[in-house]
């Protein structure tokens, strides 16, 4: 009786050790919950497909809310490569998730798809098939694979370090920026690129003997149909 009770002496002051401190000095980062990807989808794209690399995780329609876990059903562990597409086999959205930065939610709308950590309050969405207030999606599109290369290789140039991307999204081009002679309405892709990109906004007003400050992020926009550079954000959106 007295080995049991020195037992549980043991593992009670064990179970009083704070997690994440040792006398090494190596923190241990716990997360408090499971890593969730959670979209809400706004749009009127239809029913879309939910891709983790080649494999179809799940679907989600206007108004419809799909969470995904590591672990659940055809869900790889992380990192992922998710892709949303449309029953005519369409990427409008592409973008990695590694979970570092705890629960993320996708709200997926005709124009953009944004990311946050909370879910966003707002008025329901009509879910008009096709939304009436756009043109439908031109057919012959490049892929999302073609213009993150595309996007790398002309970022690259401008980047005083390597590029990553993060996300590539077709959206319109009213939703981002304006291009002189360009209808609002064009559809474009639109690739965010984290590395070290010089702030024309910045870079131009300094002084010559100013260093040149930099970015983390870098946003392209090209021709949804050719690929052609349209325009060039620093900083790209956060």
């Amino acid at each position: 009786m007295r080995r049991i009770v020195a037992g549980l002496a043991a593992l009670a002051v064990i179970a009083l050790i704070p997690i994440g401190c040792s006398t090494t000095g190596i923190t241990v980062r716990q997360s408090l919950a499971p890593f969730v990807l959670s979209i809400d989808d706004r749009s009127s794209w239809g029913t879309l497909q939910v891709m983790i690399g080649d494999a179809v995780v799940g679907h989600v329609a206007c108004t419809e809310t799909l969470p995904i876990t590591p672990g659940d059903p055809n869900v790889p562990m992380l990192p992922w490569t998710v892709r949303l597409v449309t029953a005519s086999g369409q990427t409008i959205d592409q973008r990695i998730e590694d979970g570092l930065n705890g629960p993320r939610w996708l709200l997926v709308f005709d124009g953009q798809v944004d990311e946050g950590d909370t879910v966003a309050l707002g008025p329901a969405p009509a879910c008009v098939f096709p939304s009436p207030s756009i043109a439908p999606l031109p057919v012959g599109g490049i892929t999302s694979a073609k213009a993150i290369d595309v996007g790398m290789s002309l970022v690259s140039r401008r980047s005083g370090t390597p590029v990553t991307v993060m996300t590539a999204t077709i959206g319109r081009l009213g939703m981002y920026a304006t291009v002189k002679g360009t209808d609002p309405q064009t559809f474009v892709w639109a690739v965010t690129y984290t590395g070290s990109f010089p702030d024309p906004s910045v870079c131009v007003a300094s002084p010559p003997a100013t260093p040149c400050p930099s970015q983390a992020t870098a946003l392209i926009l090209l021709d949804y149909r050719t690929g052609a550079e349209l325009a060039l954000i620093v900083p790209g959106p956060a």
